[in-house]
């Protein structure tokens, strides 16, 4: 009986009936998903699919209902989509059939269910080509689970399958060469192997500007495993890397050649190192995208969680699976890059979609671990099962329901604006995943209950402002034709918000308080609680004192979601009797430091 099981499991022809049971049902839950993206970024790359079978042309301008915000540039008096033109050259056979069909891209109903059959086709191909590629290291049955955890119960479910994204192609063209290059390492092959890889990665490249990442390790991977090949076979193996580095670069030069002719630039706008701007922000869009409620990876993957604490415990083994090291070492520099994103939490969408091109990566090195575990002692097995299962469930729960068919989580990107207010995608209160009706409302109820408007730079702003929050100070007084408040406690306080575009690139915010005393009165200034200055207040009359403060003390509307700035008085013991006089706070962006 078990070797009758045994020969089962390893007959080809159940493996491929289980991987293409897995492939249809990926694609038709996509089909019949209701939570669609196709009305954000990728409106407009069938359109330009369209304009170029009908009108040989990139450009839009034979369309006037094309989309006119910022999917659309104008370069040369044209007017082009903004996004890669990767996607749109692909989709040429596919909206070639939607024509004959009397589909057309310019009407948005026709354009959504073109771009969805896309999408189910794209998940669906990733499913092939994730069972294929965890083969290469595990036996069928956990091959093929740990590629349908992979597709359910990531982000791929969830973005892929909710529009026909840049992205989408990227990660089956990744795949793809992640595949080829699998294969290369185990049998070896020729140069047009090596080339055929390199074709894949820049197409890629075509696709999404991050992908040269990939393109850059696979390369030195091909040099190095040349250089330490046998002498016998180093030739040859330096002739492929030399192939697999023309066709990338080939790729490379027809995009700049392409983008010379139709822009006038030599690489679209989209590649342009502007939008890696240095954002000083960095840090908390690094934890963000590993870690944040509604943005981070290990959230949203939970699975991926579990393989890299995995790859953690047993770091010289999974290292030393085929491929693990560059998956690893292409998830941190893509983690680092989009980090820098001005926009890193990606608009809107569904959780880390600017992470999902460097799936195919996680996926590699989370195979390479289940391969180290399932090599170890019952206990580690046991222990990886138990870890699993649960994480598996939460994934699937997470990307192939909520985020496939709760509209609310759609509409959680609007409630308020997350483009406005990022801080949102941090705030544990409402993760994305939990988002209903009724709690977006109560959102948008608190979130309008506490909103102020925040401080504008270098405008004084008296005690009469609605802007200024004050606690433990009298009523306003005027006195010999001006307005003060006295602070009625040991302790005054006064709350403000600040907007993030007021401190953006500064390294410290200025902070000048219109104030007096009835006599001289010595006393700390406090921000958020943190003391920014040992203050002597000399005279009654109002004197304005200057503050710097470090800017990362400094609570911002955008971020700092519900949290106000709270500026604090301490005054000496003995001066406690003594009131202060404020008169007016004014707040300005700085970049050295004046107290």
């Amino acid at each position: 009986m078990t070797a009758a099981v045994s020969r089962l499991i390893h007959r080809r022809s159940v493996r491929a009936t289980a991987v293409s049971v897995l492939a249809l049902t990926s694609a038709l839950l996509v089909a019949s998903g209701n939570v669609s993206y196709t009305a954000s970024d990728p409106r407009g790359t069938l359109l330009t699919a369209q304009a170029v079978l009908e009108h040989g042309t990139f450009a839009l301008d034979a369309y006037p209902d094309a989309p006119s915000d910022y999917r659309v540039v104008e370069r040369a008096g044209h007017r082009f989509y903004a996004y890669p033109p990767g996607t749109p050259i692909a989709a040429l056979p596919a909206v070639a059939i939607a024509r004959l069909a009397g589909l057309d891209m310019a009407r948005s109903g026709d354009d959504d269910k073109v771009q969805r059959v896309l999408a189910a086709i794209s998940v669906g191909i990733t499913a092939v080509l994730a069972s294929s590629l965890a083969f290469r290291w595990l036996r069928w049955p956990l091959a093929t689970t740990l590629a349908g955890i992979f597709v359910f119960g990531t982000p791929v479910m969830s973005t892929m399958g909710t529009a026909l994204w840049s992205t989408n192609l990227t990660v089956v063209a990744s795949l793809s060469a992640l595949l080829l290059v699998s294969r290369y390492d185990a049998s070896g092959g020729g140069p047009v192997r090596a080339a055929t890889i390199g074709a894949l990665l820049g197409f890629a490249f075509w696709c999404r500007p991050p992908a040269f990442l990939l393109a850059g390790l696979v390369i030195l991977w091909m040099f190095g495993r040349a250089a330490t090949s046998a002498s016998t076979e180093r030739r040859s193996a330096i002739v492929s890397a030399l192939a697999l580095s023309a066709a990338v670069l080939i790729s490379l030069a027809l995009l700049m050649l392409m983008s010379r002719l139709t822009y006038g630039t030599w690489l679209p706008d989209y590649y342009i190192g502007g939008r890696l701007a240095a954002s000083d922000r960095f840090g908390t869009a690094l934890m963000a995208h590993l870690v944040s409620p509604s943005r981070g990876l290990l959230i949203f993957a939970p699975a991926a969680a579990i393989a890299l604490v995995a790859t953690l415990l047993n770091l010289r083994r999974v290292l030393q699976v085929p491929l693990a090291a560059l998956a690893l070492v292409w998830l941190c520099l893509h983690l680092v890059i989009v980090s820098r994103f001005p926009y890193w939490w990606g608009g809107y969408g569904f959780g880390s979609r600017l992470l999902v091109d460097v799936l195919p990566g996680v996926f590699v090195f989370s195979c390479a671990a289940a391969a180290v575990v399932c090599g170890s002692s019952r206990h580690w097995r046991v222990l990886g099962l138990l870890a699993l299962v649960p994480a598996a469930a939460a994934g699937i729960w997470i990307n192939s329901v909520q985020g496939l068919f709760n509209s609310a989580t759609a509409a959680w990107n609007a409630s308020p604006n997350i483009d406005r207010f990022p801080g949102y995608a941090l705030d544990w209160r409402l993760p994305q995943f939990l988002a209903t009706e009724a709690r977006l409302s109560e959102r948008r109820r608190r979130h309008e209950q506490w909103l102020r408007a925040p401080l504008q730079p270098n405008v004084d702003y008296t005690v009469q402002s609605t802007r200024l929050e004050f606690l433990d100070w009298s009523t306003v007084e005027h006195v010999e034709g001006s307005a003060l408040r006295r602070s009625v406690g040991a302790t005054p306080s006064v709350r403000f918000l600040v907007g993030d575009d007021t401190l953006r690139g500064a390294e410290r915010m200025m902070l000048t308080l219109g104030v007096g005393a009835e006599r001289p009165l010595t006393g700390q200034v406090l921000l958020n609680g943190q003391r920014v200055a040992h203050l002597t207040i000399r005279s009654r009359e109002p004197e304005y004192y200057v503050i710097g403060i470090p800017r990362a003390l400094v609570r911002t509307i955008e971020y700092d979601v519900l949290k106000s700035n709270v500026l604090e008085w301490r005054g000496t013991l003995e001066r406690e009797e003594t009131p202060i006089l404020l008169w007016a706070v004014r707040v300005h962006a700085g970049r050295r430091r004046a107290w």
